[in-house]
């Protein structure tokens, strides 16, 4: 068993902005960077890692590739939204999210508000950070999931630092080995 993070990934030409805006935030607030991602929902799942694919295969198939809309960047106190770019949900991503929740035996942490996070990091100003972004995209696109084993807590720079991809899959194809 392991605890995963199940990631929808913007398409390349869309995560590279944002890669490289995160990458700016992490030198410049000496924290760990990391790649840009939605949060479907985590848990804990029974599966062995190889069998993901076996597991996953049939939903990741099914689903075509989707559009949202950024919002202006937000913040919280919680580590894991420092400083985030809320989206606006679609019927395509509440699909997307309702049947990984039913296709993963294991209760999810749902999903309540998607957003992409551009920070992990306490003790900062981010809400003057926020007041300073421009974002890079105006639609962001989406073409993949991929499957992260992540620990349950996620509070640290440690943590950050130990988010490890497991397989990922092209939305509208089968899962692939990372």
């Amino acid at each position: 068993m392991v605890n995963l993070s199940f990631w929808l990934m913007p398409e390349e030409d869309h995560r590279i902005p944002l890669a490289k805006l995160i990458e700016q935030l992490s030198d410049r607030f000496q924290s760990t960077p990391f790649t840009p991602h939605v949060t479907l929902g985590s848990g804990v799942v029974p599966w062995a890692i190889a069998d993901l694919p076996t597991h996953l295969d049939p939903l990741v198939k099914t689903i075509p590739p989707l559009s949202l809309n950024p919002e202006p960047p937000e913040t919280s106190d919680r580590f894991s939204k420092t400083l985030f770019i809320p989206l606006k949900t679609t019927p395509a991503l509440t699909h997307l999210v309702t049947s990984l929740q039913q296709t993963v035996p294991a209760s999810l942490t749902d999903c309540n508000q998607p957003h992409i996070s551009l920070l992990y990091k306490t003790g900062v100003d981010a809400a003057a950070i926020a007041a300073s972004l421009t974002l890079p995209l105006a639609t962001i696109a989406f073409s993949e999931l991929w499957a992260i084993a992540a620990p349950q807590q996620f509070e640290s720079q440690a943590d950050v630092q130990h988010l490890q991809c497991l397989y990922r899959g092209q939305l509208g194809d089968t899962w692939q080995n990372a």
